[in-house]
């Protein structure tokens, strides 16, 4: 029976062809990656999960800290207001009274009781002590104090020293022993949980005057905070720094006045890790705990979510979506090993027409070895029956050996060239071929597709060394364009820089040429008085002149060759100045055409009130604090006129450069105590003037426009010069990361020097501070330009752009 030597492509078991084997191979490594990826993933969406608790934690602290902040702020008010009241020399209680009761009526949320209490004689001197209190009355027995009348019925004035001696009481020990503002361990109060802020405050000579307060009811907190942390579950609680628990779990009853951790087995066990770190994340008896401490009082919030609603909604995500990957890699392997299969085909098809053609010109064993005997036989035959007698017995003898020798040795030959064929056959028969090693055994009949692909190869090279020196050609191109565009960025800041220079020529120019005018009116007036001096001495007779008159004749006698020498001399020199401060404000003028560019729109307003504004909202970083005094600001305001600008963007700057002026001084004194802070303050001076131009100073500006100046300096440790050429950099800082951005003083240089046609330069000396100075026309340009100028060493001065004019009074151009 024949053997059928077709090979066929697919899937076989056991696995023995390539299709199969290739996507067993890829499917259990994809498998095995996939599966890698679901625990990446599955930790990834677990910390994510853990990072949303953290967070909605933080959120829930931050309400907490804004309530308890809002009550903090309110108390150093009432210290101020007292402080004020008492430095404007009032000394009645009534008036400190009333006073306590209008911050009363307007106390921020959860605030039950308002309140100041002062030292010996230092605000009320006719009384040793005073401490207005005025709080929400509970309805409980017990409350000191009176009630107030209609409609103030709801609340309670007592004066504490008369109800409660304070002089002697712990919580004004402390507050005094604190020198600080403080917060009071929680207690309980009719029923609430309270908790009080106390704030003591100094007259100048830092001598204590009182102590301002205020009770806080913690119980009301509950209120302001979310009843789950995620998913519906979880839940937070608030606890003191001495473990005293001040926002409970929800549905949980008080059993005592006082309920602390200890009474919880949770927070028992976690008490020591919840202490040991501001913040953090704890696991424990299958529940996460995330902490996290209240910065204004040092409580700690905890949200509490057990282990399933983190983990199982993760685990559920992640097996559906490996489960889903894993059918749809499994489905993709296989169209592509069908695909595969469909491609080879036709490349089978050919070899196995090729192995058909190879084995149907082979001849079986069996047949070659029959052949062999009958052509021996023959021949021995026919010799008998031909040659007679001995000889040809002999040769007939002789010539049947060798026949018969040789045949037998071609039969030999013959059959181990057959036994050989039958084992390749047999070895390399294509069912026991994967599709790889029959297309191997098949293509070693190709040498010529070979040399072809050698042909197609040469060809690749030829065209790819072709599109290298394209490519190249292209480069150079491209490097040329650049040498192009840095020469032109060359020429531009070269053109500004000579409008820089531009206006600084043209200043003491429009001195010289304003003043030469003058010169000659004055020359001639003073050569027409001596003529006529000496007109006059001439027609006085001689016996009628006085002593004191010849004296002064003598003394104003001049040589008439001189004079009239001075006067042909001095009316050439006044032509040459003339001449040569015409040609300089020509060349002026042309450099300063040059540097024209284009500007926007505008608005009028006041400068000094977007100072003052800006100054009152950094008040809380200019006023002393418990690290240093508080920072001399002086301000010289001048009287300035509406300046047409872009408000809110020229705020920006001046918020923008005076928080960078406090960030200066912070810097400077980070490492001083405070008497030496004291001994050397820091201080900040902000001037603003109108500084009187015409068309010769600002371009394309209406005559007579004037240039407003702000100037903001400090006393701090200054830049260094290597640092001055940066400022203005965008993303250029030098503080610590995440205190600043770096395009602060970028966008602050393009709001004056793109919106506002002006100027910002900085000059500092190291170690003797720093000005900024901001330069803006008062009447904007219709259609604006731009210079850049660089400073010198001597003062190091960022380019800046700023608008100015290339007129000057009375020229004219073509």
């Amino acid at each position: 029976m024949p053997i059928d030597y077709r090979y066929q492509l697919g899937f076989s078991w056991p696995v023995r062809s390539v299709s199969t084997r290739l996507f067993m191979s890829v499917l259990g490594g994809a498998l095995v990656g996939i599966g890698s990826m679901a625990g990446i993933f599955y930790r990834s969406l677990e910390s994510k999960s853990i990072d949303q608790i953290q967070d909605t934690l933080n959120a829930q602290v931050q309400v907490i800290n804004g309530q308890l902040t809002n009550s903090q702020a309110y108390v150093k008010a009432i210290a101020s207001a007292v402080r004020a009241n008492q430095q404007a020399g009032i000394q009645d209680a009534e008036s400190y009274k009333q006073l306590t009761f209008e911050f009363f009526k307007s106390r921020p949320d959860l605030t039950m009781a308002v309140f100041f209490g002062q030292d010996a004689y230092q605000i009320v001197r006719d009384r040793p002590w005073f401490y207005p209190y005025f709080y929400v009355d509970q309805g409980s027995s017990g409350m000191v104090g009176h009630r107030l009348p209609a409609p103030y019925q709801h609340v309670r004035y007592s004066e504490i020293y008369t109800d409660d001696n304070y002089p002697t009481r712990d919580y004004w020990k402390a507050a005094i022993a604190a020198r600080g503002d403080v917060w009071l361990e929680p207690y309980e109060w009719s029923g609430i949980k309270m908790t009080t802020f106390y704030s003591p405050f100094y007259n100048d000579r830092r001598k204590l005057l009182g102590i301002a307060g205020a009770d806080v009811n913690i119980s009301a907190l509950a209120q302001k905070l979310k009843r789950t942390v995620t998913r519906g579950e979880g839940y937070f609680a608030v606890f003191s720094q001495e473990g005293k628990l001040l926002v409970p779990p929800p549905n949980f009853k008080f059993t005592k006045v006082t309920t602390d951790y200890y009474d919880f087995a949770l927070f028992r066990e976690a008490w020591l890790i919840l202490q040991s770190r501001p913040l953090g994340m704890a696991y424990m008896e299958g529940q996460f705990l995330a902490y996290q401490r209240v910065p204004s009082t040092n409580w700690i919030a905890v949200a509490v979510v057990p282990e399933s609603v983190v983990k199982y909604p993760i685990w559920r995500t992640v097996l559906i979506g490996a489960a889903i990957a894993a059918l749809v890699l499994a489905f993709v392997v296989y169209a592509a090993v069908q695909y595969l299969n469909r491609r080879l085909q036709p490349i089978v098809s050919k070899c196995n027409d090729l192995l058909i053609s190879d084995f149907s010109s082979n001849f079986s064993v069996k047949d070659s070895r029959h052949f062999l005997k009958d052509s021996n036989e023959s021949l021995s035959r026919n010799l008998s029956e031909n040659l007679s007698g001995n000889l040809s017995e002999t040769y007939s003898s002789l010539e049947i050996t060798t026949l018969v020798q040789g045949s037998a040795e071609l039969l030999t030959l013959e059959s181990n060239a057959v036994q050989d064929l039958e084992q390749s056959k047999s070895s390399r028969s294509p069912h026991r071929m994967d599709e790889l090693e029959f297309l191997s055994f098949s293509f070693e009949r190709m040498s010529k597709q070979v040399q072809q692909s050698f042909q197609s190869l040469e060809s690749a090279n030829q065209f790819l060394q072709q599109t290298v020196a394209e490519r190249t050609a292209a480069l150079d191109q491209l490097q040329q364009a650049q040498i192009q565009l840095v020469q032109s960025e060359k020429m531009s800041g070269l053109g500004q820089m000579l409008a820089g220079i531009a206006h600084e020529i043209n200043n003491p120019v429009n001195f010289i040429y304003g003043n030469l005018d003058h010169i000659k009116n004055y020359t001639t007036d003073l050569i027409s008085l001596i003529h006529q001096y000496q007109s006059l001495i001439q027609a006085i007779p001689q016996n009628v002149r006085s002593q004191y008159l010849s004296d002064l004749e003598g003394e104003a006698d001049f040589d008439t060759e001189e004079l009239a020498f001075i006067e042909e001399d001095l009316g050439k020199i006044l032509g040459s100045m003339t001449l040569g401060t015409e040609r300089i404000r020509q060349l002026v003028l042309s450099l300063r055409n040059f540097s024209r560019s284009d500007q926007g729109m505008h608005q009028p307003f006041q400068v000094n009130e977007g100072i003052e504004s800006t100054l009152a909202l950094l008040n809380h970083r200019l006023k002393a604090n418990s690290q240093r005094p508080a920072i001399q600001v002086a301000t010289e305001l001048g009287d300035l006129p509406l300046v047409d600008c872009y408000p809110g963007p020229l705020n920006q700057v001046l918020m923008n450069l005076l928080a960078n002026a406090i960030d200066a001084l912070e810097e400077r004194t980070a490492r001083w105590n405070f008497p030496e802070i004291e001994a050397n303050p820091n201080r900040l001076k902000i001037t603003t003037k109108l500084v009187q131009s015409d068309s010769s100073q600002l371009s394309n500006l209406p005559i007579n426009t004037d240039t407003v100046e702000i100037a903001i300096t400090d006393n701090g440790s200054g830049i260094p010069p290597a640092i001055q050429a940066k400022i203005f950099d965008p993303f250029f800082t030098t503080k610590p990361v995440g205190k600043g951005t770096g395009i602060g003083l970028s966008i602050s240089y393009q709001i004056i020097a793109e919106k506002h046609h002006g100027s910002l330069t900085c000059c500092s000396q190291p170690g003797q501070g720093t000005t900024f100075m901001i330069r803006l026309p008062l009447k904007q340009p219709p259609i604006p330009i731009a210079r850049v100028s660089s400073g010198t060493s001597g003062d190091s001065r960022a380019p800046v752009a700023r608008s100015e004019s290339l007129e000057t009074e009375g020229s004219t151009t073509s």
